[in-house]
């Protein structure tokens, strides 16, 4: 069935046993009661070395014979490093296709229904499927460019600054529209009297729970709320009047700074930079 004729088989000691079986020149008892009288068990020792020797061997006289090597069966002391499995003749298959042999895979598996398994899974495809990496940029390696760890501890952090400048005077006689984002200090508040004094016109927001107008020039607005900061501008435009100059003073304040400033002094200002 399996079509393995006498003249494939090599083997030394049991196997020329074997082989008379196959020429039917002895029965399968008469090898088979020796072994069971003398309680020896039946193993094939093998080497890989062996095998694919034997396959350069053979593959000379003829690529096509199926190759069963059984060992020397007689010999009670086998070393197990050189006992295989069954499954071993798929891998001495596996050798013989490597070395360019023919092997009728429809006899190994006729009785089974097999499916081809898509590249590039499949092991037995002779095509190479690497992917080649992408040609990679020149990249200059200076100490300009190139990452290094500062020495100064002070050079590793980042904190928001301002930036001191000169008070530029104004120049009487032209007037201007002031927003002034009112403090709790009153320090806005002396800020208007004196804008007003010189001419100008003062608009000033506090802080509110949400967008109230109490007066052409007064409004509220809640610090955390952009949409407030829309309809602010959004009046400002109908009446006119946005303003030429902005003084944000929310976060000037004598307490304890926390964390809840951020609402009416950094956030505030994003808030107020996102709608104008």
């Amino acid at each position: 069935e399996c079509d393995v004729r006498p003249s494939n088989i090599i083997g030394t000691g049991l196997a020329g046993m074997v082989s008379d079986i196959y020429n039917k020149s002895l029965k399968p008892e008469d090898v088979l009661n020796p072994l069971v009288e003398n309680y020896i068990e039946l193993q094939t020792e093998w080497t890989h070395g062996e095998k694919v020797e034997l396959l350069t061997q053979v593959k000379d006289v003829d690529p096509n014979f199926v190759i069963v090597h059984i060992g020397e069966l007689l010999n009670s002391e086998i070393n197990n490093n050189q006992i295989i499995l069954q499954n071993d003749l798929l891998e001495l298959l596996g050798q013989a296709w490597e070395l360019g042999v023919e092997i009728n895979w429809s006899k190994l598996y006729e009785e089974e229904f097999r499916l081809r398994i898509a590249l590039p899974t499949y092991p037995f495809e002779k095509k190479r499927y690497w992917i080649d990496p992408a040609e990679q940029q020149n990249i200059i390696n200076s100490e300009e460019t190139s990452i290094k760890k500062r020495s100064n501890i002070a050079e590793w952090f980042y904190t928001p600054g301002w930036m001191e400048k000169e008070i530029v005077d104004v120049t009487k006689g032209s007037t201007k529209s002031w927003l002034l984002f009112l403090d709790n200090e009153h320090i806005g508040l002396a800020l208007k009297e004196k804008l007003e004094r010189d001419g100008h016109r003062v608009i000033t927001v506090g802080v509110g729970p949400s967008y109230k107008k109490i007066s052409l020039n007064e409004f509220t607005i809640c610090p955390t709320e952009q949409e407030d900061y829309y309809q602010l501008f959004n009046e400002l435009q109908k009446q006119e009047c946005l303003p030429e100059e902005i003084v944000h003073l929310w976060n000037v304040d004598n307490k304890d700074l926390g964390i809840e400033t951020l609402d009416t002094g950094f956030y505030s200002l994003i808030s107020l930079a996102k709608t104008i």
